[in-house]
């Protein structure tokens, strides 16, 4: 209740007379929200980062302060190996991946995260590789059941979900689920999906948009 709160904006709440032409003894709740002493703020805005070096079809994963950038290709579209991290307020170098990838998904955070298939430059194809990061240093890790690109989602670096994708021949609609240990295949999406957003983990993950194979076009679902 009002009289709960002593100070808004810093100005004494016995200061304050009426809030949007209303009362004080009035006022009980804003927006739904019962005035009990906070606020809530449901605003966004967007503010300029540090700058970096172009890249395109790259890895992230982690948080707005422990960040890591990976793969992709330059402006002159050569596949990269290398590793960028962000605290928040500037780019540093991390460890290279093992391959020059891009076009693969990731999951974790800046000290431990994995990546997962992708297009690998070394060998001109889509790969079942997957690599984890210690935050220093990348290392090999289980395979991928198949060859694929351009989806994938998880929690961390030990559940994640590789729902459908591209194909060096067109798309594929099997999950591949990883439980710290292996890849294995779960059942197939409804429609084979590729390029979309997906979010979640191997238990409960969701799928929107990207191109559908089954209708030739890009989707909306």
């Amino acid at each position: 209740m009002a009289n709960a709160v002593e100070k808004v904006n810093t100005i004494a709440i016995t200061d304050i007379e009426a809030i949007n032409t209303r009362t004080d003894e009035n006022i009980q709740a804003f927006n739904s929200f019962e005035f009990t002493g906070v606020i809530p703020y449901g605003g966004l805005t967007w503010t300029a980062g540090a700058t970096d070096s172009h890249r395109g079809g790259h890895g992230v994963t982690g948080s707005i302060t422990n960040l890591v950038c990976i793969g992709g290709f330059n402006i002159s579209g050569t596949n990269l190996a290398t590793t960028r991290e962000y605290n928040g307020t500037t780019w540093a170098n991390g460890g290279n991946m093992e391959a020059s990838n891009s076009s693969m998904r990731m999951s974790g955070t800046g000290t431990a995260a994995i990546y997962f298939g992708g297009y690998d430059a070394n060998v001109a194809s889509y790969t079942d590789r997957s690599e984890k990061y210690n935050g220093t240093t990348w290392a090999d890790s289980a395979s991928l059941v198949r060859d694929l690109a351009n989806m994938g989602c998880g929690i961390n670096d030990s559940n994640c979900i590789f729902p459908c994708g591209s194909t060096m021949s067109g798309h594929d609609a099997t999950n591949q689920l990883w439980d710290d240990t292996s890849w294995s295949d779960g059942s197939d999406v409804g429609s084979a999906t590729t390029a979309g957003g997906n979010a979640g983990n191997s238990t409960d993950c969701i799928i929107m948009s990207g191109y559908q194979y089954s209708a030739g076009d890009e989707s909306t679902a």
